[in-house]
């Protein structure tokens, strides 16, 4: 049964911010914020990069509609397989966007022996086009434990993106190194377990201009663990996928193949090969519809061969309502990083990770309801195998497994976005992952956020709640942001992560019984150029 702490909180946060914020909005200005777009890509869904161009097909659908994307902080079901992460460089905070060049700088200390630090630097509109990132966050002692006691996290991430269009055809590199440490305070024969992973994609194509398109092009991805102690040891796994796309575009239709070749080794000398072969399609049927599709065949050597396939609608109802329909049978090689990512406590097995496949399928809605009022709703199912972490840490090492599962998921969403007073914006979030075979709750995810660019013409606030209410133990992670900038290029920051983590005695834990960072204060200093 739920804590009365726990209801209470829930009850009393979406009331309080709407007596603190809430005032009679204008009807002549509006609050400059963007609202990235709720969308299903098939990268998302079905893990393979198609050879075809976005549809375009905002301005015709939604005029004034604004983009719209997965609400931060509520439950995110996990893409069954993406090698390769692809790095992008988002949309820049600050600076121009006429300047040759863009530069940012952050660094942070806080409690717990916090330190963060970022650096990015990007060519803006330029061919050759150039982004190279790195970031560093490190705690030790989180959880109100003396430093050295294996209550350490350790994370870095480089990332690389080139591309250039001289020569009429696309040549383009992008990649990414993430490498994350952590302490199993003491409740391990390891003292620490270390996990990298990497990822590239390059490739030479001409672009999907009415007329011929294609070329080569490869992936590359890798995945390393070490597990240090008197006795260490280390996981590794490589995989290398060249590619080759191509096909022809008239005005509003494209059709084009893909095929792909995958070697996938494990540090147990076992190796996989996967051949693939796709067709495409992408065209419009209407002013108001598109669509994408694919379909071909996959096979893993000395295994069976599948037929996935692949159909995603995309439609506008009207100039405030539009809506996406996806689905169809995925069957794609497992991804190492997005298993780290999602477990933090995880043990690789030495055998490679196979193909997960099954069926799936998602529909979103995005409706405007009013003046700066936007709703999203949407469900997701899922009937096949997944990777995942196990239920019961291993013996001898006290980390999570990686199992094959077999997984029957219903996941509805909502996320509601709105606004309050003059300043301020707020949403409001709510989604849940439900296995329909065991009549089991997974997860139930709420958030509540509040933000204000404009507190003064340099002070900015952000207040962002995120709950499980499956978990009847936990309390609210709570965090918030306010900033200063004395420049325009200039902001300091003063930020608390997981307000609420004191409150939970034993500290937060995640599924392997090992304890996650909590509470953090901290301060940081951003420049950009």
């Amino acid at each position: 049964m739920m804590h009365t702490r726990n209801l209470f909180l829930l009850l009393v946060l979406p009331l309080l911010s709407f007596s603190l914020f809430s005032q009679e909005t204008p009807q002549d200005s509006e609050p400059d914020v963007e609202l990235p777009e709720l969308s299903l890509s098939f990268e998302d869904v079905f893990g393979e990069d198609l050879p075809l161009v976005e549809l375009q097909l905002e301005e015709a659908l939604a005029p004034g509609l604004p983009e719209l994307s997965e609400p931060e902080g509520i439950l995110q079901v996990r893409p069954h397989s993406i090698d390769l992460p692809a790095p992008v460089f988002d949309a820049l905070p600050y600076g121009s966007d006429s300047a040759p060049l863009y530069g940012r700088g952050y660094i942070g200390l806080g409690s717990s022996n916090s330190l963060t630090g970022e650096i990015e630097i990007a060519t803006l509109g330029a061919d050759l086009g150039f982004g190279l990132s790195y970031s560093h966050n490190s705690l030790d002692g989180f959880g109100g434990n003396s430093p050295g006691e294996g209550y350490t996290f350790r994370r870095e991430e480089a990332r690389v993106k080139v591309d250039y269009s001289g020569t009429g055809a696309d040549a383009f590199f992008s990649g990414s190194f993430i490498e994350e440490e952590r302490g199993l305070q003491g409740e391990s024969p390891f003292s620490s377990t270390l996990y990298r992973t990497m990822g590239a994609e390059g490739g030479y194509e001409l672009p999907p201009d009415r007329g011929w398109y294609g070329g080569p092009g490869f992936d590359l991805s890798g995945a390393y663990q070490n597990l240090s102690g008197t006795s260490p040891e280390d996981t590794s796994h490589f995989t290398l996928s060249p590619v080759m796309r191509g096909g022809y575009a008239w005005s509003s239709f494209m059709l084009g193949a893909e095929g792909r070749y995958s070697f996938r080794s494990g540090s147990a000398e076992d190796y996989i090969q996967y051949l693939r072969l796709d067709l495409n399609a992408e065209g419009d049927l209407s002013p108001r519809v598109g669509f994408i599709a694919e379909a071909g065949a996959a096979y893993i050597v000395d295994g069976d061969v599948r037929f996935p396939f692949s159909l995603l609608l995309s439609a506008g109802l009207s100039e405030n309502v539009s809506m996406e329909a996806s689905g169809g049978y995925y069957h794609s090689l497992g991804d190492y990083a997005a298993l780290l990512s999602s477990y933090p406590f995880l043990r690789i097995p030495e055998e490679p990770l196979a193909a997960e496949e099954g069926w799936e399928g998602d529909l979103s809605l995005r409706l405007r309801l009013g003046h700066d009022l936007y709703l999203r709703l949407g469900s997701s199912l899922t009937a096949g195998t997944r990777y995942r972490a196990g239920d019961v840490p291993e013996p001898a090492s006290s980390l999570l497994p990686v199992v094959e599962k077999d997984v029957r998921e219903l996941g509805p969403r909502g996320n509601l976005e709105f606004p309050l007073g003059k300043t301020f914006f707020g949403s409001f979030s709510a989604g849940l992952r439900y296995d329909y075979e065991e009549s089991s709750m997974e997860a139930f995810d709420v958030g509540l956020g509040v933000e204000s660019e404009g507190l003064t013409s340099r002070l900015g606030l952000r207040l962002q709640g995120d709950w499980d209410l499956s978990d009847n133990d936990q309390t609210p992670v709570l965090g918030s942001e306010v900033w200063y900038e004395p420049l325009e290029s200039i902001r300091f920051i003063l930020g608390i992560d997981d307000a609420l983590g004191l409150l939970d005695t034993g500290g937060r834990k995640d599924d392997s019984g090992l304890e996650v960072p909590g509470f953090v204060i901290r301060f940081a200093t951003e420049i950009s150029l």
